[in-house]
């Protein structure tokens, strides 16, 4: 058996190590983390409308039940409009939240041709009214400053409308 004998100076520098060990900090408490800048959220879904390029009308004041057709004879474009002015950048995340969130069928710009036709029966004693035109998707959208510690600025408002469908649209 083995004895190892240290010498007083040797006790004490060992002592003297340990009471000034380098010990690792604890790990500082990460608080939320966010990515800073401007945020955009769909507010309010609003009644979508159509944008009429031509307006026609059938009136059957017969008896019987009668056919009517119409024809479009104008046409014309329609593109996604905000009501504030925004940068390349952002209206292109808000057509994303839009499209994302509400009518994946948006587009930026839509053209409604000339020449297309719709035909239905028209009641008898009534009048079948047909329009024409491009459906915009209509929303309110938020929009707020996100800071890097996940709080937000005071939201403003605004109204935003995408086309997404080409259409007759025909009623009584």
């Amino acid at each position: 058996m083995f004895r190892v004998r240290l010498h007083s100076t040797a006790l004490a520098s060992l002592a003297a190590f340990s009471m000034f060990a380098v010990v690792p900090a604890p790990a500082a408490q990460a608080g939320p983390a966010c990515d800073q800048g401007w945020a955009y959220a769909v507010h309010r879904n609003e009644p979508n409308r159509m944008k009429v390029f031509d307006r026609y009308a059938v009136v059957n004041g017969t008896g019987r039940t009668i056919h009517g057709s119409f024809r479009a004879d104008s046409g014309g474009s329609v593109a996604a409009t905000a009501g504030i002015s925004l940068t390349a950048e952002a209206s292109a995340a808000v057509f994303a939240k839009v499209s994302g969130t509400v009518n994946a069928s948006i587009t930026k710009t839509m053209t409604a041709a000339t020449g297309v036709t719709a035909t239905s029966s028209v009641k008898p004693h009534s009048t079948l009214k047909g329009d024409y035109g491009i459906y915009r998707e209509r929303v309110t959208m938020k929009r707020y400053y996100m800071y890097s510690n996940c709080q937000t600025s005071a939201p403003t408002y605004f109204s935003y409308s995408a086309p997404y469908r080409k259409a007759w649209k025909l009623y009584y």
